[in-house]
């Protein structure tokens, strides 16, 4: 575990060490040791390691010992601890100016002891430092005292934070699953500095799963991010800045703290989501808005959904190699639909949407209003860039695909029935797109979807005297009749395109009308007519009427 040069120079093995140098990185965090005395020596230094050499492979380049401090320090290295004399008689003053410049630390070492001893030692202190300052009374009182908190009212995040901090003499931070700062208890330096710092210590560590903590020094404070993981849940990050005392097992219990306030909240979260998802089954079962007041638990719809304009979507879940669960570990038998659902609604509800949403089948079902939108007149679409960054987000983080299918944005929330209907339309069409629209469709296109057997029966039921004419004088009438739409019901048109007489063309039309007893001067005769053509075309009916040609 890592720990400051500070604390490092009052463990035995350093107590006859003295620091000469560099004294602004007292603060800096080491967690290893190396000892070399390689000329390519910076090479193989990692962050927050300390450097143990007496220099000898360096000691009468002068080119080298110019550049060794700023490289040293450009690479993370935590202090260097030199010992003099054995074969460098003196160590040039330039180090010591550059140290003090890069503040980076330089310890004298105890001339008797070897290094190989020297480092054993600090490795050993290092590893052991958690066990400083803390007995069993001390413990348990730590550990009943986190539990008690975050237990406790509606400032868990906030008390926890604060007494983190007089623990640990340090600025503490709380960042939930998300990595979002949920409280900050900063003593001795402001908010504003708190958090630069922060940033810095979360851009470098990213997404740490493993349990490793991480350390840096950034605007000359040692900042240090220790990952909340329990059972192989990632929760959380805790953050310290001018951390003074040992953390001892306030850890542990500030780990088991903030699994409790994850508990809390996911709990909160259950219940709201279970009234939630009761008012969409009813509005996906029943094709209707159903009154939120009439719920067995009812909620503030419009402090979920905010101002419209209002939309439906559908979310297909699948998962990848080295799929995470995200955070339930309390609840395994919680769905990864509900999980989406849950996490889906805390990232888009950050960015301001108004959504709720929850598993249907092997979906999950959601309306939205999507906070952040474009609007001209009355065109509303929804905010494609955040449905892709948290799509992106839950695939990086947790090897999960996510793909939105998508109903038109209406202006009122009436209309969230037929949205939805659309986004099921969008779904039924398998892409590999993250993101799929509803488009209006033609009329053609949406007659096709009508099964085969009932367009065969309405061509029968609409042409059914026609269809028993004889083959020759069928496919004229047919014929007459096709063109005679084409050209907009428009005979003398219809006459040029036949090569024929427009009053030959009146004629057929007549008898048309005569066969069907219909009049295409009507128009629910006329669309009943081009509907019943429109399937002829696309039917083989063989049975009593063969196939006619037509172009």
């Amino acid at each position: 575990m890592p720990l400051t040069i500070a604390r490092l120079m009052k463990t035995p093995i350093l107590k006859e060490a003295r620091l000469v140098a560099g004294y602004d990185g007292i603060n800096r965090m080491a967690d290893s040791v190396n000892m070399m005395d390689a000329p390519d020596i910076v090479e193989w230094i990692r962050p927050q390691q300390i450097l143990i050499t007496t220099l000898y492979s360096v000691k009468d380049d002068r080119s080298v010992l110019n550049t060794l401090i700023p490289q040293l320090a450009e690479r993370g290295c935590a202090a260097l601890g030199i010992k003099p004399q054995r074969y460098l008689e003196r160590v040039p003053a330039e180090l010591y100016d550059q140290a003090n410049q890069w503040g980076l630390p330089i310890i004298e070492l105890p001339q008797q002891l070897p290094l190989g001893i020297i480092s054993h030692e600090i490795t050993r202190a290092l590893l052991r430092r958690d066990d400083v300052d803390w007995n069993d009374d001390t413990q348990e009182k730590v550990f009943l005292e986190m539990t008690d908190i975050a237990l406790r009212g509606h400032q868990g995040w906030e008390m926890v934070a604060q007494h983190l901090s007089q623990l640990w003499h340090a600025s503490v931070g709380l960042l939930d699953n998300t990595r979002a700062i949920r409280a900050v208890a900063a003593r001795g330096i402001n908010n504003a500095l708190f958090e630069m710092v922060a940033q810095q210590l979360r851009d470098r560590a990213s997404y740490v799963r493993d349990g490793s903590p991480q350390g840096l020094v950034a605007s000359g404070e040692t900042a240090e991010g220790y990952p909340v993981i329990r059972e192989g849940v990632w929760y959380g990050e805790i953050i310290l800045v001018r951390r003074r005392k040992p953390l001892g097992m306030a850890l542990s219990a500030a780990i088991h703290a903030i699994a409790l306030l994850r508990a809390k909240q996911y709990w909160s979260m259950q219940q709201l989501y279970v009234q939630q998802r009761q008012w969409i089954e009813g509005m996906t079962r029943e094709g209707s808005l159903t009154p939120v007041s009439t719920l067995t638990s009812p909620f503030r719809l419009d402090r979920v959904l905010f101002k419209g304009p209002y939309g439906a979507m559908v979310v297909h879940v699948q998962t990848g190699p080295g799929f995470q669960r995200m955070g339930n570990h309390w609840n395994q038998r919680v769905s990864l639909l509900d999980e989406t659902a849950q996490w889906l609604q805390v990232f888009l509800t950050q960015k301001g949407w108004g959504l709720i949403l929850a598993s249907d089948d092997d979906e999950l079902v959601g309306i939205a209003s999507p906070g952040s939108k474009s609007m001209e007149g009355d065109d509303f679409s929804w905010n494609y860039r955040q449905l892709e960054e948290a799509s992106q987000a839950l695939w990086a983080h947790f090897h999960v695909k996510v793909s939105f299918h998508l109903g038109r944005l209406y202006p009122s929330a009436s209309h969230l029935p037929l949205s939805l209907q659309e986004a099921r339309e969008v779904a039924k069409t398998l892409t590999n797109h993250v993101i799929n629209v509803y488009q209006a469709r033609s009329l053609q296109a949406l007659l096709r979807q009508i099964a085969p057997e009932d367009r065969a029966r309405f061509v029968t039921e609409v042409f059914g005297p026609l269809l028993t004419l004889s083959e020759p004088e069928r496919a004229v009438l047919l014929e007459t009749m096709d063109i005679f739409f084409e050209n907009q019901n428009q005979a003398s048109e219809a006459a040029k395109a036949l090569y024929v007489h427009r009053n030959t063309v009146l004629y057929r039309i007549r008898k048309l009308e005569d066969l069907l007893h219909r009049s295409l001067s009507d128009a629910e005769d006329l669309l009943t007519v081009r509907v019943a053509l429109l399937f002829l075309k696309e039917l083989d009916l063989r049975e009593g009427a063969p196939r006619h040609d037509m172009h």
